[in-house]
């Protein structure tokens, strides 16, 4: 264990060498030293299974398949669960199943009684026009999914015709539609006084969990100075925009293109440790050509079509 420990901190403490794990997340000295028993003592059927085990269990990656969770699922609310490791049934599945006991309900006997109660106190006539017979609906006056106690009161329904029907359900979809247009965001953007508004160092904290590679303070004022060039291609959610921008620029490893210059291109940033792979070089690395051998480019050694999108 303790040759184990030398190696680990040897590899910890090295400024040539770096850890990092699917997502770009950097690897702890205690999980680096945890893969290292693994390898060295496990038997080679073995060592998949418990370096996966391992790489799915840690915090780190845990909070981070959170935040991302969070970031890109439109259905995400704080009762999920599908982020953690070993959820056999996540809670959005859960409530798939949930609707669908809903709908059975619908069409149980229970219901239909109370639709044949409906119809005959009303003696079968719409009570909003007053049509006699025809095609009718029983509506809950107060809905079926949100008051569970009065699904079969009588009392909690009225007779309607088709038409009047879809007028109603309609007016409760103008209603909903009104809630969700007054929806407001948390990180907003002032385009006259060109600030961002609501970002909070949690924020930033978050995002540095989520993308080690990226310099967060060089690229949200990138992505701010993309915002004030393109003021005819406003965002409502800026904070999704700016988790958008990291996230593309941890895909590229850190440190690429920022802002827009004067001449309306791409400006490139140096990437954080990274030197030209040219031969003899040694200047810091502007851009990245990724494949089966990443290769990185000074300002001097760009190639020709990629200077042309920059420069």
């Amino acid at each position: 264990m303790e040759l184990y420990e030398k190696i680990a901190t040897a590899i910890w403490d090295s400024d040539k060498y770096q850890m990092i794990a699917i997502g770009w997340r950097n690897v702890s000295q205690s999980e680096l030293l945890a893969l290292l028993k693994i390898v060295c003592e496990s038997t080679s059927q073995q060592i998949r299974k418990e370096l996966d085990e391992l790489y799915n269990h840690c915090p780190d990656t845990i909070a981070l398949d959170k935040y991302m969770r969070e970031s890109n699922c439109p259905d995400y609310c704080s009762q999920c669960d599908c982020y953690m490791p070993d959820i056999s049934e996540p809670w959005c599945m859960r409530q798939r199943k949930a609707k669908l006991e809903t709908n059975k309900k619908r069409y149980s006997i229970e219901n239909s009684a109370w639709r044949q109660g409906v119809f005959s106190r009303d003696d079968y006539i719409c009570q909003r026009c007053e049509q006699r017979g025809g095609k009718l609906n029983a509506h809950h006056i107060k809905s079926f999914k949100d008051y569970p106690k009065l699904r079969y009161k009588v009392s909690n329904g009225i007779t309607l015709c088709v038409d009047c029907h879809k007028i109603e359900h309609g007016k409760l979809k103008k209603v909903k539609k009104e809630k969700k247009e007054k929806k407001t965001y948390s990180v907003s953007f002032d385009y006259a006084n060109r600030t961002l508004t609501g970002l909070t160092s949690e924020d930033i904290s978050e995002w540095k969990i989520a993308f080690p590679a990226v310099n967060i303070e060089q690229q949200i004022y990138s992505a701010k100075q993309w915002l004030i060039d393109n003021p005819a291609k406003k965002k409502k959610n800026v904070r999704r925009f700016l988790t958008n921008w990291l996230r593309r620029d941890q895909e590229r490893g850190g440190g690429g293109a920022a802002s827009s210059g004067g001449n309306g291109k791409t400006k490139l940033y140096p990437i954080k440790g990274k030197t030209c792979s040219e031969r003899g070089c040694g200047m810091p690395a502007v851009y990245k050509k990724a494949g089966e051998y990443d290769w990185y480019y000074c300002s001097d050694h760009l190639p020709a079509n990629v200077k042309k999108q920059y420069y």
